[in-house]
């Protein structure tokens, strides 16, 4: 769950500081060892936890001790064209809307030596939409969502080479390509951009972990084996809300095999056990494996296979019914990505194929709609403003007195918050870098329910027992949409600055709903949408 509150006056100055820093630009910045294309799919992403990016080096050579700062953000203004919302008919909020991001970085490392300290300080300072034509009630609305100074990161650690290492404090979490965990920073890096996909605030969590590398520079097939374990106390993320009175701990291990500096086969495995102010609560078991067979050569030609299967297992306590107090937790879904950069001169080609299961059933005591994390981003109409609307409203037909006696509980959990849920989805994508500084990209995603979307609600009420959508209508299709993405964006250098560069990016859709979303009139409307983000990023 996300936090949401109204831009107060009192932020108004820190954030107009803030923008004119952003519009200065720092003169201090880390920078990769490498620079990514822009073009390129995004790099390899880190893991949930804390691990040595290489398998099997020696200790380089001693580095002086450093102390780099950097300031990154963006700002979107763009527009959603007006869609039904519930079966009323509705509409959406119409309007022009600016949304910005905004954050800081610190990071410290001392010498490199036999023991290195490390530590790092990052804070968004504003994330969300700070103006706009407000929107209809409901829960987790997409435009209506703006958080305050929020610490990221804020972690020491200490490490004895490539061998171990150890970490404790607050920061954020990301495995594979981001199915379970995410970390949201994606959209703030050039090497992990991907088309289409402006992110929010990702995972975050106060951590104590360990990992190492257990055979490292031995003559060992496992010389590549990086082995971490941690354990949490969750600040927020998709389902708990330190803010929000929802207490969440988990232990963490993961376990990535290196077959080379970017190829490897991984293993991430969590229990979860999350308790809300009211005594309901969570206890689940995450086993998630992934991996990344990355085969461009260094001017970034070439294949890379990326891959991600998530299960979810266990029990909850969330959403009781009469019948069932306690419902099963059974949820799984996977994802699949292969890139081919200078497939032709200057042409690189995407393809996204994704499975996520759904629950058509509310009622049988089992939980089997897999919900990833709402920074796995798939196309930006379908899933991250005409579902999240809807889902988002299906609380208000629920709690109505005149459809129903006493409201379910914890009705607020309906909402999808732009994640991609109840999907079967099939995403190609396309880019042509015409100049070194120019991209031309455009996709077609194209997405099914693997079960019947269904209001629970509306069909108890309204359709006997029937399934109804959120629009009321029969839920007799399972294409939720085809969705076509189209955008150009322009990438400069800072002047005087090697590791950060100015971003200008226009992306435009157009969504034709499928059956699934049909609505009572039996019309399915289309939703256009347009917007211009202006960026400061990392390379």
């Amino acid at each position: 769950m996300s936090f949401r509150r109204p831009l107060t006056r009192q932020m108004v100055p820190m954030i107009a500081l803030t923008l004119a820093w952003l519009a200065l630009g720092p003169r201090t910045a880390w920078a990769d060892p490498e620079v990514a294309s822009v073009a390129a799919a995004d790099a390899p992403t880190p893991t949930a936890l804390p691990v040595t990016a290489t398998p099997a080096q020696p200790v380089e050579a001693e580095e002086p001790a450093t102390i780099r700062a950097v300031v990154l953000g963006r700002t979107t203004t763009g527009q959603v064209g007006s869609f039904p919302i519930e079966a009323a008919g509705t509409p959406s909020a119409n309007g022009l809307s600016v949304e910005t991001r905004l954050r800081f970085r610190i990071e410290a490392a001392t010498p490199q030596g036999e023991w290195k300290a490390l530590s790092r300080l990052t804070a968004d300072v504003v994330d969300g939409v700070v103006w706009g034509p407000g929107t209809p009630w409901g829960d987790r609305m997409p435009g209506d969502r703006v958080q305050g100074p929020t610490l990221q990161e804020s972690w020491v650690g200490l490490e004895h080479g490539k061998a171990f290492g150890a970490r404790a404090g607050a920061m954020t979490s990301h495995w594979g390509l981001g199915l379970v965990a995410n970390d949201g920073g994606a959209d703030l890096e050039a090497g992990r951009q991907e088309w289409f996909a402006l992110q929010r605030s990702g995972d975050r969590v106060m951590r104590a972990a360990v990992y190492g590398v257990p055979f490292v520079g031995q003559d060992n097939p496992l010389r590549g084996l990086h082995l971490s374990a941690a354990v949490d106390r969750v600040l927020e993320d998709d389902s708990a809300d330190l803010r929000e009175s929802q207490q969440a701990t988990q232990g963490v291990l993961a376990a990535r095999l290196f077959f080379g500096e970017k190829r490897w086969v991984g293993v991430y495995g969590v229990y979860r056990d999350q308790l809300h102010d009211d005594g309901k609560q969570l206890q689940v078991t995450v086993l998630d494996v992934a991996c990344d067979f990355d085969e461009r050569a260094k001017d970034g030609a070439g294949i890379r296979i990326q891959g991600e299967f998530a299960a979810i297992q266990g029990s909850t306590t969330l959403s009781p019914t009469p019948e069932f107090p306690q419902h099963d937790v059974a949820q799984f879904a996977a994802l699949v990505r292969g890139t081919w950069a200078d497939a032709l001169p200057g042409l690189t080609a995407q393809l996204d194929a994704g499975f996520f299961s759904g629950d058509e059933n509310l009622d049988d005591g089992k939980l089997t709609a897999f919900r990833a994390d709402r920074n796995l981003r798939q196309g930006f109409l379908l899933f991250e403003q005409v579902l999240a609307t809807q889902t988002g409203r299906a609380r208000r037909n629920a709690s109505d007195p005149e459809l129903v006696g006493y409201p379910a509980e914890d009705m607020d959990r309906l909402a999808s918050d732009g994640a991609v849920f109840d999907a079967v989805t099939v995403f190609p994508k396309v880019g042509y870098k015409p100049l070194s500084w120019l991209e031309i990209y455009a996709g077609a995603l194209a997405a099914w329910a693997p079960s019947r979307l269904v209001d629970p609600y509306l069909t108890r009420t309204q359709g006997g027992g029937y399934p109804r959508n959120f629009l009321g209508a029969k839920a007799d299709g399972n294409l939720l949409g085809v969705e076509l993405d189209l955008g150009v964006r322009a990438t400069w250098a800072m002047p005087g600055m090697t590791d950060q560069v100015v971003q200008l990016a226009l992306e435009a859709g157009h969504l034709q709903p499928g059956d699934a979303l049909r609505g009572s009139d039996d019309q399915p409307d289309t939703v256009q949408a347009a917007r211009l983000t202006l960026g400061l990023l990392t390379r």
